[in-house]
């Protein structure tokens, strides 16, 4: 639709190919064996949610989703979990891109304030859909990550 009206887009894939997450650990910090038994709850819930067009991030904790981002952003989605979580593992944050969304104008992204939140909320880190999260500041949020012991990887989805 854009585009048909002379709009032009900056093609963040096609020139920025090392902002986004395509290692599969992106930190010294791997995930635990927790955090990877909420990323497999977290792909079951991806598989229905991805098709609303509603968010693009999700917070699991003990295997239960404890918030799906809506207009808020992942920032507040962080704040507003932390007040559910439970006795057990830290939680994760889990970063994907909706079904069908453009590459050109609405790319999921993390920032080196989002990592801030996941060290002041106590998670253990992030996943985030390999090739589709754009990493503002990249060596800077993994090394900030990496001396806070969190945990950055990315994960294909389909």
């Amino acid at each position: 639709f854009f585009e048909s009206k002379g709009y032009i887009f900056f093609n963040w894939k096609k020139f920025c190919k090392e902002l986004f997450a395509i290692e599969v650990n992106l930190t010294n910090i791997k995930p635990t064996k927790n955090a990877i038994l909420n990323l497999k709850k977290g792909i079951s819930i991806f598989k229905i949610y991805k098709k609303l067009d509603v968010g693009q991030a999700m917070i699991i904790q003990n295997q239960l989703v404890l918030g799906l981002e809506s207009i808020e952003g992942t920032d507040l989605l962080l704040q507003r979990c932390n007040e559910y979580k439970r006795k057990g593992d830290k939680g994760i944050l889990f970063k994907f891109s909706k079904h069908n969304q453009s590459n050109l104008i609405d790319i999921p992204l993390i920032g080196l304030e989002t990592i801030k939140n996941l060290k002041k909320y106590n998670y253990d880190g992030v996943y985030l859909q390999k090739n589709k999260c754009l990493i503002l500041d990249k060596e800077k949020i993994i090394d900030y990550a990496n001396d806070n012991n969190l945990f950055i990887s990315s994960v294909e989805l389909n």
